[in-house]
């Protein structure tokens, strides 16, 4: 599909601008930030399929992000994997892309530092650490997707989760999403 190859030449220069800009890298290290862009840490520049003209057609399965969905809409979504590891109640929580193993988050206080040094600001919320800052700032990210992902319906809605997912090499039980309670009960509330 066009709409595809299209995407998918935009990573490819994105990766090559950034190879370009830190000729070091090796190939192990940009795929690292690859999974930056996968667990929400870092984001790409890509025009979105309404960009390319794309209109889902009746009777077709359309499979694509959260990301991309934006501006489009279909008669029934499915949005898979929302438990408590991809969007957690609290900062406590284990948390889908963080090593939780390194005491922090090394990125996130690294890049505090820097911005500090270079700005006189490190951009951390009073009173919490810039791994806790971080924390908030992919929470509300993963909490505005699924917005999008949620107005994406226009009949019908599901959402899902899974019950455990594999971490570390280890099965780990999953909690259902503390967003998906509140959202719960308010719908509940109100159709009343």
């Amino acid at each position: 599909h066009e709409a595809d190859l299209s995407i998918a030449y935009q990573i490819a220069g994105i990766l090559r601008r950034w190879r370009d800009a830190q000729p070091e890298k090796r190939l192990p290290e940009l795929v690292a930030d690859l999974e930056g862009v996968a667990t929400g840490r870092r984001s790409l520049p890509i025009r979105a399929l309404t960009d390319f003209g794309y209109e889902p057609q009746p009777g077709r399965i359309t499979l694509t992000t959260q990301h991309s969905a934006k501006g489009l809409e279909w008669d029934a979504v499915f949005l898979v994997g929302i438990d408590g590891f991809w969007i957690p109640g609290s900062l406590d929580a284990p948390f889908l892309g963080v090593h939780d193993f390194l005491g922090g988050d090394p990125t996130a206080e690294a890049s505090a530092q820097l911005r500090y040094l270079m700005e006189g600001d490190a951009g951390i919320y009073d009173g919490r650490s810039a791994t806790e800052s971080a924390h908030i700032d992919i929470i509300s990210e993963r909490l505005r997707l699924l917005y999008v992902g949620i107005t994406r319906a226009k009949r019908y809605l599901h959402l899902s989760r899974s019950r455990a997912t594999r971490q570390y090499s280890k099965d780990r039980d999953t909690e259902p999403a503390t967003v998906m309670g509140v959202l719960y009960k308010y719908l509940k509330n109100s159709n009343r």
